[in-house]
């Protein structure tokens, strides 16, 4: 007879939301902090949006394309360059 040993990990995962309405921001937090598995990060713009990836590095990034200051779509891109740079390196 084999038993099944669950572990509980407290690992808190970070979720960062990037949108220019609060409105959004508030909603999809609500909805992700009912699981106290998640941590969650926000930022209205770009600018603000690419610093907060590239420091806390989340495991999900809910992002909004229009932004002020620089594009939902810019940010992703060089967030995949910064990936790319990273495993030519390695």
């Amino acid at each position: 007879m084999s038993a099944r040993v669950h572990m509980t990990t407290n690992v808190r995962r970070n979720i960062l939301i990037v949108d220019d309405e609060q409105d959004v921001i508030d909603l999809l937090a609500i909805h992700f902090l009912r699981d106290t598995n998640y941590t969650i990060s926000t930022a209205n713009n770009g600018v603000a949006a690419l610093e907060k990836a590239r420091s806390e590095s989340p495991c999900i990034i809910i992002l909004d394309l229009i932004l002020p200051q620089m594009s939902g779509l810019d940010v992703c891109k060089r967030l995949k360059d910064d990936r790319e740079a990273v495993l030519s390196r390695e």
